[in-house]
């Protein structure tokens, strides 16, 4: 995590502002991505393409004209904070372009904040596109395996799938009841029939650590060693950073159901 970050600032990110693009998706589709590269690579591809055409349709407005190049660190994040398979995307995009000169070098050009209309146009392009591009896809393996398909179903309900609970709800502790799911659209943040865009977290051009702290935070893993614990009765409590809206403090698993739902995060191999 800690060397991918530094090679990103060191090697890939050039010195100008940064904005974090984050992209959820509706359940289904979140089901379809966890074992299929060509779902997966459609719907981040479609998520790119809207972010870079929002771009040029910005400087445009500016009056910058030739040739714009965007650019972007995109990754795909397969977990929720309690361990729940959640295929998403986070980018991290030049808050700006570079435009050709007529000498041929390039010059970068920031721009101002997008609006939240901007971000709600952004939305209903990346559900435009998907809803496009989707239905070009082949069929689903016939080989997948019913096991993984099982598993992957169960973790994006948040439910346990093997064992003597299974079709429970993962246990919640610190809690005043079931925590009830609501999309919270805020500044920068719109949703279009399940697809969420959220776009306020910005890193200036010389904030280097501010970027690698960012670089940090997409390529981390599922859990954190210190934040996990074992229950005198040897189940196991996994501790939220922050507390959910409920209250929620934790969620515990037998050793045998964190094993359950640590198996759809593992992408599989593609021929």
């Amino acid at each position: 995590m800690a060397d991918t970050a530094a090679f990103c600032v060191d090697h890939l990110f050039p010195k100008v502002p940064a904005r974090q693009y984050v992209l959820s998706l509706p359940y289904a589709l979140r089901f379809k991505m966890a074992y299929s590269a060509d779902a997966t690579s459609v719907v981040l591809g479609a998520f790119i393409s809207a972010i870079n055409s929002d771009l040029r349709r910005r400087a445009r407005k500016r009056k910058l004209r030739g040739r714009l190049q965007t650019g972007s660190l995109a990754v795909v994040q397969r977990f929720g904070s309690s361990l729940n398979l959640n295929v998403h995307f986070h980018v991290i995009g030049m808050d700006g372009l570079y435009a050709e000169q007529p000498d041929g070098t390039l010059l970068f050009h920031p721009l101002p904040a997008p609006s939240d209309e901007d971000i709600a146009r952004l939305a209903r392009a990346v559900c435009r596109k998907v809803t496009r591009y989707l239905g070009e896809l082949s069929g689903e393996d016939k080989d997948q395996q019913l096991t993984l398909d099982h598993l992957a179903n169960a973790s994006v309900q948040g439910l346990v799938a093997t064992g003597p609970r299974r079709g429970c709800r993962v246990l919640h502790l610190g809690g005043t009841g079931e925590d009830a799911e609501a999309a919270i659209l805020g500044k920068r943040c719109a949703e279009v029939a399940g697809f969420n865009v959220h776009a306020n977290v910005r890193v200036g051009a010389n904030d280097r650590d501010g970027l690698e702290h960012l670089c940090r935070y997409l390529a981390r893993p599922p859990i954190a060693n210190d934040r996990l614990q074992e229950l005198p009765d040897g189940r196991l409590a996994l501790r939220f950073k922050q507390a959910w809206r409920d209250g929620t403090t934790h969620i515990v698993f037998t050793p045998h159901e964190l094993i359950e739902k640590l198996i759809p995060l593992i992408p599989t191999a593609y021929a």
